[in-house]
């Protein structure tokens, strides 16, 4: 199943301007572990007070605006009080980002020249999988020189491993998942794919859930974009009622927007905005909001508990929020401008990176290291979002912001040092208990006897072609339980897979997922179930089962999720923002 853009990039000028490798062992220290829940907040203090503290690299070059008059990285990291404005820019940590178009090296150069952005160690490497970008998605590209130049800008310091997938299908994106886990280099990743997480309620609890509890016990940040449709998703280009995945994962930190343009459209408005993201500002009046709303498939965590979310007991998206509209992007030699949670979540990113840095050891579970803060600190470290609502296209449901925690933009803007000096005050991490939420749960092995999934892709909008041919070859994944014993355990899954016919493809050090290959009538006969060929507008022809799998009794002990489709993810196209006049940029607010 395709994963739409959540988040997804939003191009335009607003005026006419101007190889991978493997993985090796993490070197990061030891993680430090967060408590289980925050302590109740107190009253909301709206105006926080900056809390800067010396270190050892430079400052962002006070330079507020690109050439098209977008926003700069400079404008958030003074406003938001981003770590890297007190000396620490992200040095000695690696955010990985993924994707399926690498940005060119020479555009990034050039994002960072012109905001005189020197000095700072950074680095940039493409880490490929499952072969690398196909690079045909120029939609892809933006997104990905969104991200890419988003956290180099904020936290210039840090190592970027872009993880370049062919195209984003739910087996790639998987095997993107592992390999940044497996890996273990990244502390901190960002995500702007997401799909209705009712698409598929199975294959993402079963298949990617488990990858995702696995990278939380080790300290990783897993954080994805909340979606730029209120509270719809998106599924094979079809919108739906309901939030986004992986946004809504709990071992993932899903970050809503606030609006950062003027009424009027043509002209910036506040970075330090406390309304929600809303408006109808882009090309032909289009419509953005800000992702938000109550997951249908996970249950409430901990850190969400009597926090007063629009559910008592499933989890509340998105967690945090940050800045949503308007900022410079240099694409492909030329300035364009960019909007979205898409945005939004390599801001986050980025500050974690310099937080991280900050504590010198990542935080365990990252999920509730802004739970931890809002619970001590309240609003003294963050921006409370209360005006506004994600209502979209005319809904009947829909969510508002509200004084405290609320389904637009949860408990709201975070400010990177008062969030630094709380979890680690004087640098020092806290001592702080293990959190269930983020820690893996090792599980026990199944009954050894046949299990049935539910896991039928959405196929709604595609063209049935009938039944898949025969001697097609068809790649599956197949995701481990994470038992004490998983190492021996993928060794006997391979080896019956073998057995019966299929050739192993890629596998992992986390042992955690495996990639195998075989003729279409081996699949569905192996796996009990049938397998399609379906026409996917701009996307030629694809493959899914039309049934439910069932996992054999001979590997079922071993295994939790298959992954038997490769469809690609359709989402709605990309906006335009309307140009800016030049007169209208004069006496902008930037923080």
């Amino acid at each position: 199943m395709r994963f739409s853009g959540v988040g997804v990039v939003f191009f335009a000028s607003w005026l006419t301007a101007c190889g991978g490798g493997g993985g090796g062992a993490s070197l990061a220290p030891p993680v430090q572990n967060l408590p289980t829940s925050a302590p109740t907040p107190g009253a909301p203090t709206p105006t926080p007070t900056p809390m800067g503290v010396p270190g050892n690299a430079s400052a962002l070059p006070p330079i507020p605006l690109g050439p098209n008059g977008g926003w700069g990285p400079y404008s958030v990291a003074s406003a938001l009080q981003f770590p890297v404005q007190s000396g620490y820019d992200g040095t000695g940590e690696t955010v990985a980002v993924v994707g399926d178009y690498p940005p060119s090296l020479s555009d990034i150069q050039g994002y960072l020249s012109q905001f005189s952005i020197v000095g700072h160690h950074w680095t940039y490497s493409i880490e490929n999988v499952n072969g690398g970008s196909l690079m045909t998605d120029t939609n892809g590209l933006g997104e990905a020189t969104l991200d890419v130049e988003t956290i180099a800008g904020l936290a210039p310091g840090a190592a970027i491993v872009f993880y370049s997938i062919p195209e984003p299908s739910n087996a790639n994106l998987t095997n993107a998942y592992n390999q940044i886990v497996a890996d273990g280099r990244a502390k901190v990743a960002s995500i702007s794919y997401g799909i209705c997480e009712s698409s598929q309620p199975a294959y993402f609890q079963q298949t990617v859930a488990p990858i995702f509890a696995q990278g939380a016990a080790q300290g990783i940040a897993f954080v994805a974009a909340a979606g730029d449709s209120g509270d719809r998703c998106v599924a094979n280009g079809l919108q739906y009622i309901g939030v986004s995945y992986p946004a809504s994962d709990p071992n993932v930190i899903g970050v809503g927007g606030t609006e950062n343009l003027a009424a009027s459209c043509t002209a910036l408005g506040s970075i330090t905005s406390q309304q929600a993201w809303n408006d109808f500002c882009s090309v032909n009046g289009q419509q953005a909001a800000t992702g938000g709303g109550v997951s249908a498939i996970f249950s409430l965590p901990t850190y969400q508990t009597g926090l007063g979310g629009a559910s008592n007991s499933l989890r509340n998206i998105p967690d945090v929020a940050m800045p949503a509209e308007g900022v410079s992007i240099y694409l492909q030699g030329a300035w364009e401008l960019a909007s979205g949670t898409s945005w939004s979540a390599p801001q986050l990113a980025a500050m974690i990176a310099e937080i991280y840095e900050y504590c010198n050891t990542p935080l365990i579970p990252p999920s509730e290291i802004f739970y931890y803060v809002y619970g001590t600190k309240g609003y003294g470290a963050f921006l409370n979002v209360t005006a506004g609502n994600n209502r979209f296209a005319g809904d009947p449901t829909y969510y508002s912001a509200h004084a405290g925690f609320n389904n637009v933009s949860g408990i709201g803007v975070p400010l990177g040092m008062p969030v630094a000096q709380t979890v680690c005050p004087n640098r020092v991490p806290l001592s702080l208990r293990r959190a269930t939420q983020g820690a893996v749960s090792l599980s026990t092995q199944a009954p050894a006897e046949p299990t049935l999934l539910q896991n039928v892709p959405n196929l709604r909008g595609l063209q049935d072609l009938g039944v898949r041919p025969a001697g097609t070859q068809t790649a599956i994944v197949l995701t481990l339980r994470p038992t004490p014993t998983v190492a021996e355990d993928e060794q006997r899954v391979i080896a019956h897979l073998t057995s019966a016919g299929f050739t192993i493809g890629k596998t992992y050090s986390n042992h955690l997922v495996v990639n195998a290959v075989g003729p279409s009538s081996l699949v569905s006969s192996y796996f009990d179930t049938q397998i399609h060929n379906f026409a996917q507008p701009g996307y030629g022809v694809r493959y899914a089962n039309v049934s439910p799998v069932v996992i054999p009794a001979s590997i079922a002990a071993y295994v939790q999720g298959v992954i038997i489709d490769n469809l690609i993810v359709t989402g709605a196209p990309p906006h335009r923002l309307r140009a800016m006049p030049n007169s209208a940029r004069n006496g902008q607010v930037f923080h």
